[in-house]
This record gives C-alpha cells, sequence and structure tokens, in this order.
C-alpha cells in the first residue's frame, strides 16, 4: 500500500505510516493508492452537511470539507494499539495504525462522519444497514 512516513523531526526513528486508502462515495472508491483522507472532529460550520477532513499524498498535506456521508479512515489519538509521540508541540500521540487496520499499512475500515462502526467498502455498507446507496 501507499502512503506517507510523517518523522519525529529529531528522531527518524520514530514515525507513524499513513496509507492512501482514498476514500468511498456512494458506491466508488476513489484515490486509493495516491491519498489518505481522514474525519476531522469538526463538522464545517457553512453547511452543516459537510465535516472537515486532512489528505495527505503526494507529498504534500492540506484539509478540506466533504459530504459526512462520505467513507474516509480515522486515525486515532490515543494510547493503543502503540502510542507514537512525534514531538509535536501539542503533546499529542497518534495511533500507529488506523481504526480497523491489523497493521501500520494497513487501510483499515471506513467511516460516515459520525458513525461507529466501520465498513471495508460501499457493498459491506449497504448490507449492514439494508441501504442501496454506499457512503452516499
Amino acid at each position: 500500500m501507499n502512503g506517507t512516513l510523517f518523522m519525529k523531526k529529531t528522531d527518524h526513528s520514530v514515525f507513524i505510516f499513513v496509507p492512501a486508502a482514498g476514500l468511498w462515495t456512494d458506491t466508488s472508491r476513489l484515490t486509493s493508492g495516491s491519498y489518505g483522507y481522514f474525519w476531522s472532529t469538526s463538522i464545517d460550520p457553512s453547511d452543516t452537511a459537510y465535516a472537515y477532513f486532512l489528505y495527505v499524498g503526494s507529498g504534500s498535506a492540506d484539509s478540506g470539507s466533504r459530504s459526512r456521508y462520505n467513507g474516509l479512515s480515522i486515525r486515532p489519538i490515543k494510547t493503543q494499539p502503540k502510542a507514537v509521540d512525534l514531538g509535536l508541540p501539542s503533546g499529542t500521540k497518534w495511533a500507529d495504525r488506523n481504526v480497523g487496520a491489523n497493521s501500520a499499512t494497513d487501510e483499515g475500515l471506513y467511516f460516515a462522519w459520525g458513525e461507529t462502526t466501520g465498513y471495508t467498502n460501499a457493498a459491506a455498507r449497504n448490507t449492514a444497514l439494508g441501504t442501496t446507496d454506499g457512503f452516499g
């Protein structure tokens, strides 16, 4: 899986790998292998149907706002399975993998914003929820 390494400024042996897992819209997976998309905790105040996200890939990182129904990854800031201290001024420690991933290079699960259950793809979400709209 392609992705991006984020290293501690003072010790490059300390890092997290962010897989380029792409995202799901309706029933289509987009930009897998090129970009990783990760939900923030914030709703866009100019349109509450949208929420903010971070994306990384192709040597850049930026943020934006997408429909909350899209399926994006979640990278927790917590102590399990392994907390990685990148030396950020905030002291924030990042998990070494996405939610639902078996390893740091695994893409893990996709979530619509605010959902607590993740899915491997749009078809799995359709089956679980009895819908036909995927992440749309």
